[in-house]
């Protein structure tokens, strides 16, 4: 009496999400970063107009697919405050700030535009002590909210770009962190508002993305991963079967279909597997032959063409 398994694997980058993840995406396009760098002009409480430098970049993919929510991009930014910010910060004592940041993006695309507003999150920073009275910074980090997939009509070049305003609603904390109350905070929370607008003739453009047709191949989706054929007597054989299924929106051609390495001799697969149309599927027959007392197995490795993930 014998066992053996037969594991079906797609020669593939495997993308896996764990629970602490915020985003994991298989089968998207390369992305690139976007440099984000933006001269301000803020109002703050007290001290009034200040100038603010935003750096940083967003994560955004090349291409866009039809039929394919667009993911959350992340962003991550750098502001420098300067002028007399310092010294609004040591009128009221504070030495750190946290906060809240607003920014909004736009994603214009043949017959839509989107408009992205990202809440990012300041963490809690300390304030330069008084040795270091000069400009200092702020970071923002955010991930923009995944968008409703693009269609047919919206195939063509997207132009992604930054709006002219930010606002950031801003905690001051004292040394012992209990939050500075002024007269222009927020009387229950202490939150004050900082309002800022894009210096004339900044460069708010973040770059381009193609949004490609619905002809995309796509890696198909294997079930199940793994057969078990648990225990069969010496000489007999026992079948399973592994089905392939095209979630793409067009032909998958199966380009080959073969058992690799372990024991292959003690299995045989057969398929119709050849050209597999959207939304279709095709199967895998796997036949075990027992032979001995021990466990057997293989691996069925399956290549199609789909570019990215063959």
């Amino acid at each position: 009496m014998k066992q053996s398994r037969c594991k079906a694997f797609q020669r593939k980058i495997i993308c896996i999400a764990t629970a602490a993840s915020l985003l994991a995406v298989c089968g998207m396009a390369a992305a690139s970063f976007r440099d984000i760098g933006v001269d301000f002009t803020c109002d703050y409480p007290l001290i009034g107009v200040q100038p603010l430098r935003m750096d940083g970049a967003i994560d955004i993919p090349d291409i866009f697919w039809v039929h394919e929510d667009i993911p959350a991009f992340p962003i991550e930014v750098v502001a420098t405050l300067q002028g007399l910010t310092w010294t609004g910060m040591d009128i009221v004592a504070a030495k750190s700030l946290e906060g809240i940041a607003t920014i909004t993006t736009t994603v214009v695309a043949p017959r839509r535009t989107d408009t992205v507003t990202v809440l990012a999150i300041i963490e809690q920073q300390p304030v330069p002590p008084e040795d270091i009275p000069n400009n200092f910074t702020l970071d923002i980090f955010s991930r923009t909210p995944i968008l409703e997939a693009y269609s047919e009509e919206n195939i063509g070049t997207a132009v992604i770009g930054l709006e002219p305003g930010m606002t950031m609603e801003i905690l001051a904390r004292k040394a012992d962190a209990s939050i500075v109350f002024f007269v222009e905070s927020d009387p229950t929370t202490g939150v004050f508002l900082v309002s800022c607008d894009a210096n004339a003739g900044a460069d708010l453009h973040l770059g381009t993305a193609l949004i490609e047709g619905f002809d995309r191949i796509v890696p198909p989706v294997i079930t199940p991963l793994a057969l078990d054929f648990g225990t069969v007597a010496s000489g007999l054989t026992s079948v399973d079967t592994v089905t392939v299924s095209n979630v793409g929106w067009t032909d998958l051609s199966i380009e080959l279909v073969e058992l690799i390495g372990g024991d292959a001799g003690n299995f045989m697969q057969t398929s119709d597997c050849v050209i597999v149309a959207a939304g279709g599927i095709c199967e895998i027959e796997i036949t075990y032959f027992a032979t001995g007392d021990q466990t057997h197995s293989t691996h069925l490795g399956i290549m199609s063409n789909d570019l990215d993930q063959p």
